[in-house]
């Protein structure tokens, strides 16, 4: 991967922090840019989230830049030229990269630049932070409240609007079932247009988008048929050309792209399957057949019906696609799941059994293939009539608002697990710590309460990041449902 496609994806505030660093290095006579760097880049930057999330946790960003510059040792000779990032900075990109991947982010701002230095944590960076007073967890925890109050990404307003409106009415919900990477693709269709300076979004964008997203399977095809991003951006060119003007904001579909839209919604209908993924997107894109990008791929020697033929042996041959059986089975959990796990010994009350298989059922429509503890905290909101559920929802965390903050976390998966899909450890050693709450209590069965106080307990995995990100504390919840079990059991 060159330089320009690892950081395309990058914010211009993004970019800028990374300018400014390389800045600050050579300032500091340094030969490389380390995390030290990116944190004076987002200080000097001062506009972008980060920068704005460490003021307002009343952090005085000059006196922050003056104990980071005291607490770094300068070079002796002056260093000329561009220079790169120190394997700890490289970690920190990579996971300011992962943390927008996770939250279903379709960019890199600031404020991942900055969770990746806090995740990072024996860079230089997170060192300085941490020795100036600053709470990291409390700082992470603000950063995914800042980012989850903002309405999500920025991008995933852009999918919205792009996909939205290209499903026609009666099937707009089936918006909700596009993968990650298919969103993604079509967030790059929106920026390789803007690349053009294009006032719409074309096939031929959509066909970009599609061989940008690399993982998906619609650019694995196209790439085994010999189709690079570069030939297609240059018989668009060709094509078509360039525009004369930037186009800034969103920007509509043609109505070809509408219609190949619509085509992959009805691919994805006619394999049965509960999700739409990049591989309907191309599916779709063959099957229209007369725009532009179908010309693109013809210029390229490439066959439509055997861009097809390729995608349908590849799902014919992939033992995970599933059907409506598959779907209706995974809220059923299976005589010997407790034996797998090590449950034998523990009783459930018929609420948990139903939190189990809910949070299994929650899984599966968000195409995951385990159960971790963010699926077990949705099983317990739509366990309504228990405690766990009124205990959870009267600290403001209801079930809309907890299944969109995970999409924004995790995200959606790109393949559907027909059956039972694996608990993770942390969820695992949530219900072991369930189990100990109750045997601490002298309380059995087992209940969605002592769930509850097993996810508390736990404390790292995504449901305590997403209850942090509501504003919902975890002491609080742990004294909320110690104070309901003893008044019930009274």
């Amino acid at each position: 991967m060159n330089k320009q496609d690892r950081f395309d994806t990058f914010t211009e505030r993004a970019r800028k922090v990374l300018s400014l660093a390389q800045e600050e290095a050579q300032r500091l006579m340094h030969t490389t840019i380390g995390t030290e760097h990116i944190l004076l880049g987002l200080i000097r930057e001062g506009q972008g989230v980060a920068a704005r999330i460490l003021t307002n946790m009343g952090i005085d960003l000059q006196s922050l830049r003056l104990a980071t510059i005291q607490g770094i040792e300068q070079g002796t000779q002056p260093v000329l030229g561009e220079i790169g990032l120190s394997s700890d900075a490289k970690v920190a990109v990579r996971a300011a990269m992962d943390e927008a991947r996770r939250m279903n982010h379709h960019f890199v701002g600031t404020e991942h630049l900055l969770l990746g230095l806090i995740r990072t944590t024996e860079c230089r960076a997170h060192q300085i932070l941490q020795s100036v007073g600053i709470n990291l967890t409390d700082l992470r925890i603000r950063t995914i409240q800042v980012i989850s109050q903002s309405g999500g990404t920025r991008a995933g307003r852009t999918i919205a609007s792009i996909a939205a409106t290209a499903i026609q009415s009666e099937q707009r919900t089936d918006f909700d079932k596009f993968t990650e990477r298919a969103r993604r693709s079509l967030s790059l269709a929106q920026e390789e247009a803007q690349r053009f300076k294009h006032n719409y979004i074309g096939t031929e964008h959509l066909l970009l988008g599609l061989v940008r997203e690399r993982e998906g399977m619609a650019a694995q095809v196209l790439t085994s048929l010999g189709v690079e991003l570069d030939a297609v951006r240059d018989a668009v060119e060709f094509i078509i050309g360039r525009g004369d003007r930037v186009i800034v904001g969103e920007i509509g579909l043609t109505p070809r792209s509408k219609k190949v839209i619509e085509l992959a919604v009805d691919e994805a209908r006619r394999l049965q399957h509960h999700y739409i993924g990049t591989e309907h997107l191309l599916l779709g894109l063959v099957r229209e057949g007369e725009g532009i990008a179908a010309g693109v791929l013809g210029s390229l020697g490439v066959n439509l019906k055997r861009v097809r033929s390729e995608i349908l042996d590849i799902l014919s041959e992939d033992k995970n696609t599933p059907t409506e059986e598959t779907h209706a089975s995974t809220a059923v959990l299976s005589p010997q799941w407790k034996s797998r796990n090590n449950f034998d010994d523990y009783h459930f009350t018929e609420q948990v059994e139903r939190v189990l298989s809910y949070a299994q059922q929650e899984a599966f429509d968000l195409q995951h293939h385990y159960v971790a503890t963010e699926h077990l905290l949705l099983g317990l909101l739509r366990e309504e009539g228990d405690g766990a559920a009124q205990i959870l929802k009267s600290l403001g965390a209801d079930l809309t608002r907890t299944r969109a903050g995970i999409e924004t976390f995790v995200g959606r998966g790109d393949r559907t697990t027909p059956g039972e899909v694996p608990l993770t450890p942390l969820a695992r050693a949530q219900i072991h710590l369930a189990a100990d709450e109750a045997d601490r209590l002298e309380q059995n069965p087992i209940s969605t309460e002592h769930l509850l106080l097993g996810l508390v307990r736990e404390g790292e995995g995504i449901a305590s990041s997403i209850l942090g990100s509501l504003g919902v504390s975890l002491d609080m919840v742990r004294s909320k449902t110690l104070l309901f079990l003893a008044e019930r059991n009274q």
